[in-house]
């Protein structure tokens, strides 16, 4: 009769093969990968962000010794679609069927955890000069989006200040050139003059330009653009100073979201190690990959 104490202390890893069927009359040459079901829950303090998710990882082991003696970029990920029952006809296990002392089960569930907690990383985007981290599982084009809202949200701020100056210009151009013209109940109508009409005409129109300038919903995502006005009538100089003054609002805000552009592209990589006891080990199994 078998001594069930020895049978106890000793059990059999549940074992597939990894990769592309090969044919019924290929013999291929396998190399013994352990894949563990891990899961984890992480909060990292530094992005603010927190981490769930469930983790199919293989890696490489030696079939005599059962050592974990492969470096980081041997991780790989599982792919569900390429587990498969073993193909016994074309697979020779003679060295090893995949039982193991139940002492050394437990050496490379050790092992394995250990491994995949010190080398694997979880990795989202920064955006340093924004102090903004991407989402659990936000992909980069969306994070890059929520930076481009963050820089003009901050880009707008620094509007009002630069629109103040110019509001204050354009009154010191009407007290200036155009004092006949008064306020009548709220409204503002010229005196009946044709050429001061047609000045006062025109200063109404860049002072409307120039407050488009500085209500556009965006700034930052495409290139800016003013609206180009029909060439003024010459020959006073409150045209020309309005012309200027127009030109030199839309330079400023231009140079201005300029400096705010590289900003929505800096982003980078970071990576988030996890500690003991935020990484889970659920399960062992034993995969067969054919060698490279």
């Amino acid at each position: 009769m078998p001594d069930s104490t020895a049978m106890a202390k000793s059990l059999r890893l549940e074992s597939y093969f990894y990769g592309i069927l090969p044919d019924e009359e290929t013999t291929v040459t396998v190399l013994p990968y352990v894949m563990g079901h891990f899961h984890y829950d992480k909060y990292d303090v530094r992005s603010g962000t927190k981490h769930s998710d469930e983790l199919c990882l293989a890696v490489p082991i030696e079939a005599q010794g059962f050592e974990i003696t492969c470096t980081p970029e041997d991780i790989i990920p599982v792919q569900p679609d390429w587990l498969h029952p073993l193909p016994q006809k074309t697979l020779k296990l003679d060295l090893w069927n995949g039982s193991l002392q139940l002492e050394l089960f437990h050496f490379l569930e050790e092992s394995l955890l250990d491994f995949v907690c010190r080398h694997y990383r979880i990795r989202i985007f920064r955006n340093f000069e924004l102090g903004l981290f991407s989402r659990y599982n936000e992909p980069r084009d969306m994070f890059e989006d929520r930076c481009l809202d963050r820089s003009e949200e901050l880009f707008h701020r620094h509007l009002p200040e630069i629109k103040a100056r110019y509001d204050r210009q354009l009154e010191q151009f009407k007290n200036k050139y155009l004092s006949g013209y008064h306020h009548v109940s709220g409204g503002e109508y010229p005196a009946r003059d044709d050429a001061r009409d047609q000045l006062y005409t025109y200063f109404l129109y860049i002072r409307e330009q120039i407050t488009h300038l500085f209500s556009r919903m965006s700034y930052l995502s495409d290139s800016f653009a003013a609206k180009t006005a029909a060439a003024p009538p010459r020959g006073h100089e409150l045209l020309e100073d309005l012309e200027r003054l127009r030109s030199k609002a839309r330079d400023d805000i231009r140079n201005l979201a300029a400096e705010f552009r590289p900003v929505v592209k800096s982003v980078e990589e970071y990576t988030i190690s996890l500690a003991q006891g935020e990484l889970i080990l659920d399960q062992i199994t034993l995969l067969w990959k054919p060698e490279d």
